[in-house]
């Protein structure tokens, strides 16, 4: 019976970990999903860093008027969500169009990942309510072991914020391109990029604590539907035991 609970224990850790890990995922695929990132946002980001005061200075600094940028910033968030998206956009050099292919994939791969996850998550879900079916003490075991999972994604959220603290989010920004990326298209100029110009380093600080809130609500929400998915087998299983023991 420990063995089962440690087992049980340890597969609600994992879920709580796969969940998080889908969340995460899912909610950075979908920002990129969200034309405002690249449109309105960007321009308020843009006018707040440089202390500008109209939509003129604004454009002079980006080198599109908002008309211009905001059907820019559809094509891409659009973009994003198809595998045969070229990006071949009039407002952006050859480069630039083969970073957001790149960018693109990632994001596709991101989605792919977070399905990925979530699927594992219920799976483990329907397994947890069979292997704590028969334990006395489930509700602890299950409690200890979702403990364990949101104490592993604390402790990784405090390093997370102790390398932000010691090294800036500039050294966050760069290494995660430096591992997530082959090529250095990502490395840009902004005297002859248009992307660089309409997305500083801030839009991208703003964007990464989006990311972190919808990850938590849909992690949130995620949860509640994996606690009624154990709920639910679990006791369609304890059922079938307890007529069993009767027989």
């Amino acid at each position: 019976m420990s063995r089962l609970k440690g087992i049980t224990g340890l597969l609600a850790a994992l879920t709580v970990v796969l969940a998080a890990a889908g969340a995460l995922c899912g909610a950075v695929s979908g920002l990129s999903r969200d034309a405002s990132l690249y449109g309105a946002r960007s321009r308020e980001t843009v006018r707040e860093t440089m202390g500008l005061s109209s939509q003129e200075e604004i454009t002079t600094a980006i080198g599109l008027d908002a008309q211009a940028q905001e059907a820019l910033a559809q094509q891409i968030a659009e973009g994003m969500g198809r595998a045969e998206a070229d990006f071949a956009l009039e407002s952006l050099n050859a480069r630039e169009q083969a970073h957001l292919r790149d960018v693109r994939d990632l994001m596709l791969r991101l989605k792919s990942a977070s399905k990925v996850c979530f699927s594992l998550a219920a799976a483990l879900a329907v397994v947890i309510a069979w292997t704590g079916a028969r334990l006395t003490k489930r509700r602890k075991t299950l409690l200890l072991g979702v403990a364990a999972g949101l104490g592993a994604l604390l402790a990784g959220g405090l390093l997370l914020a102790a390398f932000l603290r010691g090294q800036g989010f500039a050294r966050l920004f760069t290494g995660a391109h430096e591992l997530l990326f082959s090529n250095d298209l990502w490395l840009m100029n902004p005297e002859t990029d248009v992307l660089i110009r309409m997305m500083p380093q801030a839009l991208f600080e703003r964007a990464a604590a989006d990311a972190a809130l919808g990850a938590l609500r849909l992690f949130a929400a995620v949860g509640a539907l994996l606690i009624a998915i154990e709920g639910l087998v679990g006791g369609m299983i304890r059922r079938h035991l307890a007529e069993e023991d009767k027989a």
